[in-house]
């Protein structure tokens, strides 16, 4: 769309010498041109940063912290030494080395 107004203002200029009709002609139709250009540069604007689109990816990513937490919750255990998350199957924590269910060992 652009291409194509930047060509009607090219042809535009040669003609103001033949024919002044022709060349407000163009001139307008380069104007309405632009004009939709604007509203289409404006309207995808508008869709890239829609509220409804972040809404969506908030719940989003909401609900994959809730998975995750659930995991962990199930999955891991935290070290009373340290704070690390680890898996539940491993007799020790991998970062400090307490053993399981031991205070601090640090």
């Amino acid at each position: 769309m652009v291409g194509l107004e930047i060509v009607c203002l090219f042809l535009a200029f040669p003609m103001y010498s033949v024919s002044r009709t022709v060349f407000e002609a163009l001139i307008g139709l380069s104007g309405f041109l632009l004009l939709g250009c604007v509203v289409i540069a404006i309207k995808g604007v508008q869709e890239r940063y829609s509220l409804s689109a972040l809404r969506d990816l908030h719940e989003e990513s909401e609900i994959l912290k809730r998975e995750r937490e659930i995991e962990l919750e199930f999955d891991s255990i935290y070290c009373l030494g340290c704070g690390e998350a680890y898996d539940t199957r491993l007799p020790a924590c991998p970062r400090c080395r307490c053993p399981r269910g031991q205070g601090p060992c640090c």
